[in-house]
């Protein structure tokens, strides 16, 4: 797995884990830097979508489709979603 949070500054992201869950899934006190969790990221973003290219839509839902049917043959249900957003980006 590669390290997409590599050269860049950890104050400058906010990283969520997504597990399409609301169930005990808020950090109200959220250290800088620390990876928060389904309700922060509803919360943060006004349970908007973020919006993106299709074509970036398309190969997420790709890699989404390929690990679930990866963990589904190996009889694994835990999935999460890494998010990682970059407000410094140009």
């Amino acid at each position: 797995m590669e390290n997409i949070l590599l050269n860049v500054n950890e104050e400058s992201v906010i990283k969520y884990d997504l597990k399409g869950s609301r169930r005990n899934r808020y950090i109200s006190n959220k250290a800088k830097g620390a990876v928060t969790l389904d309700n922060n990221f509803l919360f943060d973003f006004k349970s908007r979508p973020i919006p993106m290219q299709y074509s970036m839509k398309r190969l997420l839902s790709i890699a989404i489709h390929n690990d679930s049917m990866y963990l589904s043959k190996n009889t694994v249900i835990d999935y999460s979603l890494l998010v990682v957003i970059n407000h410094n980006t140009h």
